[in-house]
Formats: C-alpha cells, sequence, structure tokens
C-alpha cells in the first residue's frame, strides 16, 4: 500500500466508524483491501447452537504463526469475504495479498501510519479442527481491538473452475474486551456466556 492509499483508507475508516455507530457493520478485507459496509443484520452475530457445541467440543490443533491459517481462510480475509472469482484470481497472482504479523512481531497500532509497510493485524493464535478454524487476533488503527472468529470450512462453494471448491464460511466474528492466550481460555469464556 502507498502512503497516499494509507491515508485515503484511514480517512474512509474514520468516515466508516460513523456509519458503524448508527447500525451499520464495517467489514474490511487486508489492510489494503476491499472494504464492505453491511446492515448489521447481514453480519455473523451470535454463535449458533451447532456452531458453538463444535467450537466448544471439536478437536482443534493450536498454532501460533500465520503460516497454520489455512489459505482459503487467507483468502476471505484479503478479498474482503465471500470470495468473488475476480478478487480470488487477484490473491492467486498476488494482486491481493494478506496482511497479518505472527505474535509479537510489530504491527500497526495505532491510527497514525509510521510505516506504511506493517500490517493491520497480528495473530494471537489461530486453532483449526477438520470443519473449523477459530481465529484471534488484535488489530490496530482509531482503537485496539481484539478480533475473535470462527470459520466454517465445509460451507458453500463459490464460483467456477479452480474456484468451485467449498469456500470458507464465516459463522461467527465478535470482538472481544480481553485477550484470551489459548483456546482452553475461550472455551471457558463463551461456556460462561462472556463472550458471544
Amino acid at each position: 500500500m502507498t502512503h497516499r492509499e494509507g491515508f485515503a483508507l484511514k480517512r474512509y475508516l474514520k468516515i466508516a466508524a460513523v456509519v458503524g455507530i448508527c447500525g451499520f457493520v464495517i467489514e474490511a478485507g487486508a489492510f489494503a483491501g476491499p472494504i464492505k459496509i453491511l446492515a448489521a443484520s447481514d453480519s455473523p452475530g451470535a454463535l449458533s447452537a451447532a456452531d458453538c457445541g463444535h467450537l466448544l467440543h471439536d478437536h482443534f490443533v493450536e498454532a501460533r504463526r500465520i503460516s497454520a491459517i489455512p489459505t482459503p481462510v487467507k483468502r476471505y480475509i484479503a478479498t474482503g469475504g465471500p470470495m468473488a472469482i475476480a478478487d480470488g484470481g487477484k490473491f492467486d497472482k498476488g494482486e491481493i495479498t494478506f496482511h497479518m504479523a505472527n505474535p509479537g512481531q510489530p504491527y500497526q497500532a495505532g491510527d497514525a501510519i509510521r510505516d506504511p509497510t506493517l500490517p493491520g493485524r497480528r495473530l494471537i493464535f489461530v486453532a483449526k479442527s477438520r470443519n473449523y478454524v477459530f481465529l484471534e487476533y488484535e488489530s490496530g488503527g482509531i482503537a485496539h481491538r481484539v478480533h475473535a472468529e470462527l470459520y466454517k470450512l465445509n460451507g458453500a462453494s463459490g464460483g467456477m473452475g479452480k474456484y468451485s471448491a467449498p469456500q470458507p464460511v464465516l459463522v461467527w466474528q465478535t470482538f472481544i474486551h480481553q485477550t484470551y492466550k489459548n483456546l482452553s481460555q475461550v472455551r471457558a469464556a463463551v461456556a460462561a456466556n462472556e463472550i458471544n
């Protein structure tokens, strides 16, 4: 992302944040990727009972490196949501890239862009089961946030040709008020209804 694009994105996000307060949800792709504004009813909200059961009881393997995030989930995040054929092709060609720092690495923690090469997100941990990926990461910008996201890997297929394979579906997304160090802590918080 160029310095000019960074300032344009920053200005757009400040406007979008005001819109977000008024009943919309801002869904952003990679730091320089597409941004969508969705009605709140179109955004993954409460965790469904079925997905909650999988999060609480399925066997997950945890990792603390971005290389452990499955490529379809990286593609989903980088392209800003359900993959369009053109955006998926741009991701595969490297025209749209996935930006996230590994735990402990520097990232763009504030809204003053001092180093435009730093990603706007930093991984806390990822946990994978056979059909689900749980992702916890922090993001910078106007406000520091900790994100919790659950992706279902056997969701609806999208597109034709090499994109006809099932694509991940974001089934749950929330901001959490503290950092959970592992999936056991997240499970305890979900079971106690501390996050939903």
